[in-house]
């Protein structure tokens, strides 16, 4: 069985990533790309027997570690990125996102993407979502679907910040509940 696991930026992707391949339950093929269902690189990934799977999370949560990456980031590799790196790192959380166009943000970067636009071309051929919150109980599930005994998941690059009711002001959290609101339905989050 192939296992197919769609990288949805800062959901634990890097974790889980790792700890599939260091269990050699991943191949080296399988990169940390972040690209939806649809994209041909990951439907050449998929046939039949593919076990494929998400992780997702609380979106105002996603945002403030999406944030915090972009602040400490050092990685520049476009001047997109660039440019989103620079701005993070010279304001402050709500600043930022009160700045950001989040329309034009999301078709620049990964990370600013609504979850759902990962699996939205075809949500029936993902066998299992997992809500980050849930991860520790949801992982021996997941390794049983996989007809794995046991692998410990390992936690990589945890960003340090506090939870998005201490970090967010009411206006950037009404206009973040707007962007996501279909990762809010789909997902059941509140």
């Amino acid at each position: 069985m192939r296992i197919v696991y769609i990288h949805n930026p800062k959901t634990g992707t890097t974790s889980i990533r790792k700890t599939l391949k260091d269990s050699g339950l991943q191949t080296p093929k399988q990169r940390h790309i972040h690209l939806p269902i649809d994209h041909h690189l990951v439907k050449r990934m998929i046939n039949r027997e593919s076990y494929v799977f998400m992780t997702v999370r609380h979106p105002l949560e996603r945002a403030v570690s999406a944030f915090y990456f972009w602040a400490s980031s050092r990685q520049r590799s476009t001047p997109e990125f660039w440019v989103l790196q620079s701005l993070a790192s010279g304001m402050g959380i709500n600043e930022f996102y009160r700045a950001l166009d989040m329309q034009i943000a999301a078709q620049i970067v990964p990370h600013f993407q609504t979850q759902w636009s990962y699996i939205k071309a075809n949500p029936e051929r993902v066998n299992k979502i997992i809500k980050l919150e849930e991860i520790q109980e949801e992982w021996p599930k997941l390794l049983k679907d996989l007809k794995i005994d046991s692998v410990n998941l390992r936690h990589e690059f945890k960003t340090s910040h506090k939870s998005w009711e201490d970090e967010l002001t009411r206006d950037v959290m009404s206009k973040l509940e707007d962007f996501y609101a279909i990762d809010f339905e789909k997902f059941e989050y509140e």
